[in-house]
């Protein structure tokens, strides 16, 4: 394995946006079990109607939340997202404290025209700590679309390092990989709300802890098909995006079909027909699955 960069973790962090491309906060890749998610504070979906992925606002891949990774308790929430060209992001396991961590993460105001994120320096605390996030009450139309109390007893406090130029952490960090200044391993996850005088480390452990857990694709999908049916296509979607690549789910024709016309309701057109070029290699002689995919293709001016 070869060692990974201060550029290779510069390419591979990206924006959390709504679908205005406005920055909610920061994520990065990891490969779990042959599998990739982008991993992201909770607080930097819980009030959005759609998730998207990317560096800039005509580079957005839509995401899909997994309940079954993800823990709200916790601020921690796992995004399965389709066709992102982001690679994976190589992670440690061993914290060693005091020593400097880079904070690599996009602002949350300004510079959205811009592909490398910023970078902030600090010290990893003695040794773990708690802390207290206050929740907050919305209209739920999701279930993620919720923001309880978070209340951690195993992170670490960051210090921000002072001198140097640009001091401190600001709001739009949540969410970026904490690495070792030398080495750049992802020790953790960079989580903090208001107050910018310190931040809070979630170490990569208490996240990959998550995975242990086998998530039912079965349930998935029937969830996704019940949702189809009720033309509740936005939450279908999310579901379907949660099982679309296994492998044993690509001659799914259903399940790609549902998708195709999920998407296309929802005026993702490129997705879409991505969708049915799947669905009609599998069932050639579909002819609905031909005529949206050329519906999909036309509003896309092919």
């Amino acid at each position: 394995m070869s060692k990974q960069t201060d550029e290779d973790v510069d390419r591979n962090v990206v924006r959390i946006m709504n679908k205005e491309g406005k920055t909610g906060g920061t994520g990065f890749f990891i490969r779990v079990d042959g599998k990739e998610y982008c991993v992201t504070c909770h607080h930097n979906i819980y009030d959005l109607d759609e998730i998207y992925v990317g560096k800039l606002k005509s580079q957005m891949f839509r995401a899909g939340w997994v309940k079954e990774y993800s823990d709200i308790d916790k601020d921690i929430a796992i995004l399965k997202v389709r066709g992102a060209p982001y690679r994976p992001l190589e992670h440690g396991i061993s914290v060693y404290p005091r020593l400097k961590v880079m904070v690599m993460g996009f602002p949350k105001e300004g510079g959205e025209g811009h592909l490398s994120c910023d970078r902030r320096r600090g010290i990893l605390s003695e040794s773990k700590e708690g802390f207290f996030f206050k929740g907050e009450d919305i209209e739920a139309n999701r279930e993620y679309n919720t923001k309880p109390d978070v209340e951690m007893y195993d992170g670490y406090s960051i210090e921000p390092e002072a001198g140097g130029g640009d001091e401190g952490f600001v709001q739009g960090y949540s969410g970026s990989p904490v690495c070792y200044e030398y080495g750049l391993m992802v020790l953790g996850m960079f989580d903090a709300e208001q107050d910018m005088e310190k931040g809070y480390m979630i170490p990569i452990t208490d996240i990959l802890d998550k995975f242990k857990a086998t998530m039912n694709t079965q349930e998935v999908i029937e969830k996704g098909n019940d949702c189809f049916s009720r033309q509740d296509y936005k939450n279908a979607v999310d579901e379907y995006y949660k099982v679309l690549d296994e492998p044993n789910r690509l001659a799914d024709f259903a399940l790609w079909d549902n998708s195709g016309r999920s998407l296309f309701e929802l005026c993702e057109y490129q997705e879409s027909a991505k969708c049915y070029v799947r669905a009609t290699e599998l069932k050639p002689n579909n002819r609905d699955s031909w005529y949206y995919r050329g519906l999909a293709l036309d509003n896309l001016g092919w």
